[in-house]
């Protein structure tokens, strides 16, 4: 019995700690460093757009083209082959890129695209939103209120959704001691210890009738989403 409560007293400490370590960890994930913009389109105030952006606190990328032009805009069309090259550019944030996002503008397709990697908590309804945002924040081609306010719709809903996420592991680390002390007041209490079993010398077949079949869930990712649209 001694040594059981030592076992208890060890479990706790053990699942406090990794509860600790697990909010400790979801609050940091949204803290990073770097914003580059890249306005080769000159449409942008570029000081006064880095400013906001680092207010969202992880890795950024902004750029605008004058024209999106490359080969495979005749294979795709303008918007998909701009997705796919804004998508590509999550790489050009290096070891940060699946933290990070990057806003591509094209202004001559009057397009925007918005992609993200796959640990932001940021999902695709959310990339659209965002899109809906720019484009009802454009006003006589005012790039930088677009983008700043597309930039704000950000930073609420990424802090919502961190927030969320952070009270969800909360609640499964206190499930987890719920059901970790349930365990160990039954070792306490002698629940497990071993009883005989009446049934032991019977000897029986079992099937396995049901059957097996995969279910696979249409809804998408709450992580990593993406969208563009024209405004």
């Amino acid at each position: 019995m001694k040594l059981y409560r030592e076992m208890s007293k060890q479990s706790v400490f053990l699942a406090l700690g990794l509860a600790l370590l697990l909010l400790f960890t979801s609050v940091q994930t949204g803290r990073a460093s770097s914003v580059t913009v890249q306005d080769q389109a000159s449409v942008l105030n570029v000081a006064r757009v880095q400013t906001e952006a680092a207010r969202l606190g992880r890795p950024l990328f902004i750029y605008t083209v004058p024209a999106y032009v490359d080969s495979m805009v005749e294979v795709f069309g303008v918007s998909r082959a701009f997705d796919m090259n804004v998508q590509g550019h999550l790489e050009d944030l290096g070891t940060e890129r699946e933290k990070g996002i990057v806003i591509g503008i094209d202004v001559k397709d009057r397009y925007v695209s918005i992609k993200s990697g796959d640990q932001v908590l940021f999902s695709d309804e959310d990339a659209r939103k965002a899109i809906k945002t720019f484009a009802a924040a454009m006003h006589q081609d005012d790039y930088n209120a677009a983008l700043i306010a597309t930039l704000h719709f950000l930073q609420q809903t990424l802090a919502a959704n961190e927030s969320d996420n952070i009270w969800g592991i909360v609640g499964k680390v206190i499930i987890g001691l719920a059901v970790l002390g349930g365990i160990i007041a039954s070792i306490r209490l002698g629940f497990f210890k071993q009883r005989p079993d009446p049934y032991r010398h019977r000897y029986y077949h079992s099937s396995d009738n049901s059957s097996g079949g995969s279910s696979s869930s249409g809804g998408g990712s709450s992580t990593g989403g993406g969208a563009g649209g024209f405004f």
